[in-house]
């Protein structure tokens, strides 16, 4: 686990066997079909804010699935909306911001 001076808690991605309720997403894919995720991490990059989001059945069976990086508009209490980030530079900023994080854990 990372640790610096002036923070006094551990920072790490969450591990446990099952996600809480407040982490599900459902999401309409291209097909119109509802798909369950997980929202994994949310991280602010240029003023906005980026969720990392899993397939729940990728995340619960140990299957190497693709994560999604969406933009996020709304509050971790409230409603949210997921955007496609289609721009690469945009993409590039998110990533580099989400591979720190893993870096720290």
């Amino acid at each position: 686990m990372a640790r610096d001076e002036d923070i006094t808690e551990e920072i790490a991605f969450d591990e446990l066997p099952s996600f809480l309720e407040d982490d599900l997403v459902v999401l309409l894919g291209a097909d119109g079909e509802p798909r369950e995720l997980v929202m994994l991490a949310v991280v602010g990059w240029q003023e906005r804010e980026y969720a990392l989001l899993g397939r729940r059945d990728d995340l619960e069976s140990d299957v190497d699935g693709d994560l999604i990086v969406a933009r996020f508009d709304g509050t971790l209490e409230g409603p949210a909306r997921f955007t496609n980030v289609e721009d690469e530079a945009e993409l590039a900023g998110v990533r580099e911001v989400l591979g720190d994080l893993v870096e720290l854990g």
